[in-house]
């Protein structure tokens, strides 16, 4: 399915095969860098827009489709993820227009190249682009840039495991699977039942964050939170009906046709 707003995700395995957890960290970080392209007010929430799934192969490389359900407001996100790779790969100078949480968002996910995957590239409006460890470099050192201002207002997702009170202050703690970290969550008394009752679930953040020099987050004052669907309600590769491509030709048919010019 062609569309101008959606983004096409392909990663190639070191192996034939690719990791889930790397596939499942590219994924959702990418996500939140179109959140974050997106966003035209770092000082607020990403928008809460819908990506879904438009297309899929498990073919090497292994590629995922992905559009907004409104392509009201967010037509040009993709294309804006686009640009903003090509302009790091080339220079470690933020692009316009791209802002430091999509960033360090997009740097979170080529960190995967560590981890069973050879290479990934994104395609959006017929532009392709791939991200390479000269990405992460210079993404690292525009990061660097910043360590002096050492809070930013971001997403973080996780499994809220622990409540406690740290003085008058109560603290909910996020462990991320994926990476096995855990990030101390400052919320309102006003938030506490809320929290209570979201104890073990998914959820999502939206704060200002504290990062280490090493660009980990430590912490977050909660500004927002909210339960998400757990990672078994999630869209599994194996469970998704196959796109039809031959409209119920039978496939070998499909390539003779093909192939005859038919």
């Amino acid at each position: 399915m062609n569309r101008s707003d959606a983004l096409t995700i392909r990663l190639t395995g070191k192996t034939d095969d690719v990791p889930v957890a790397s596939f499942l960290r590219v994924v959702e970080e990418t996500v939140k860098a179109l959140r974050a392209v997106a966003n035209r007010d770092e000082r607020q929430p990403p928008p809460r827009m819908r990506w879904d799934v438009i297309g899929a192969s498990k073919q090497s490389p292994l590629s995922l489709t992905v559009a907004p359900r409104s392509a009201a407001d967010h037509s040009a996100a993709a294309r804006r993820l686009i640009q903003g790779v090509r302009g790091v790969e080339q220079g470690d100078v933020l692009p316009p227009g791209f802002s430091l949480q999509a960033l360090r968002s997009l740097r979170c996910a080529v960190g995967v190249l560590d981890d069973g995957v050879e290479s990934i590239e994104f395609e959006a409006g017929g532009e392709k682009v791939t991200a390479t460890d000269q990405f992460r470099m210079n993404a690292t050192r525009i990061v660097l840039r910043t360590l002096r201002v050492h809070r930013v207002r971001t997403t973080m997702r996780g499994i809220l495991d622990t409540l406690t009170v740290k003085g008058d202050v109560p603290v909910f703690f996020i462990r991320d699977r994926l990476r096995g970290r855990n990030v101390a969550c400052r919320f309102s008394r006003d938030q506490l039942d809320e929290v209570k009752a979201a104890l073990g679930s998914r959820v999502a953040v939206w704060g200002q964050a504290r990062f280490s020099k090493e660009d980990d987050p430590t912490s977050i004052k909660v500004e927002d939170f909210r339960i998400l669907p757990s990672m078994d309600q999630t869209i599994r590769l194996d469970q998704m009906t196959s796109v039809d491509i031959t409209n119920g030709v039978d496939p070998a048919e499909y390539i003779r046709r093909l192939r005859d010019g038919e």
